[in-house]
């Protein structure tokens, strides 16, 4: 969605629950507000991050502020979401519920659910004022995610299936290395023709040799 760099700071998108508490591999659902404080609007964009070692994205659910939702990506670590009135209207005002998005906690941990938003950037989360194509948005709420149960491990960290699998390779490569030059050496020693070598005719000590 095109949004002029002009800015009128305005519409809040905020997270709700604020706190939500969940056990590992259970679902949960957060939803996602738009209040445009009384600005009329042509639609609006949000990116919402996660932290996709903890949790995962099962689905997104529309919400009523808009009548399309052309744009419901998931991508890793990442859920953009766009909705557009039509060009007739209705264009929205007000507060109320623009999309949901559904989770599953995959490990324990403390994680956050937020909005990607940046004073005067228009590529992330944003909100169109009507007829203006002028980014309104002017902060968000985000959500403090608790889940219980067993931390992930970090990806920083190199598991020991992986560290044996390498290391298998490695021997494998050695003892092959190993095998083809005792190979190389029996040939060599056994098999390839020794090369002639040039014997002189012998002469008698007491004769020297004719010239």
């Amino acid at each position: 969605m095109f949004i002029s760099i002009e800015k009128v700071e305005a519409a809040i998108i905020s997270v709700s629950p604020e706190i939500i508490s969940v056990d590992a591999g259970k679902e949960f659902t957060v939803e996602i507000n738009l209040d445009t404080e009384k600005k009329m609007t042509d639609g609006a964009d949000v990116i919402l991050r996660y932290n996709p070692e903890t949790i995962e994205v099962i689905g997104i659910i529309p919400g009523v502020t808009y009548p399309d939702y052309p744009i419901q990506k998931i991508e890793d670590g990442k859920v953009s979401i766009t909705g557009i009135a039509a060009s007739t209207g209705p264009f929205f005002e007000g507060k109320d519920l623009f999309a949901s998005v559904k989770f599953k906690a995959l490990f324990g941990g403390e994680e956050v659910v937020s909005i990607d938003f940046t004073e005067e950037s228009t590529t992330e989360s944003n909100v169109s004022l009507h007829e203006k194509g002028v980014d309104i948005l002017s902060g968000v709420e985000n959500s403090i995610l608790y889940i219980s149960g067993q931390q992930a491990q970090s990806r920083r960290f190199v598991d020991a299936g992986t560290v044996g699998s390498v290391l298998l390779v490695i021997v494998y490569i050695i003892i092959i290395a190993i095998v083809g030059f005792v190979a190389y050496r029996y040939w060599s020693r056994k098999i390839r023709p020794a090369e002639e070598l040039y014997t002189p005719e012998n002469v008698p000590m007491d004769k020297p040799p004719e010239i």
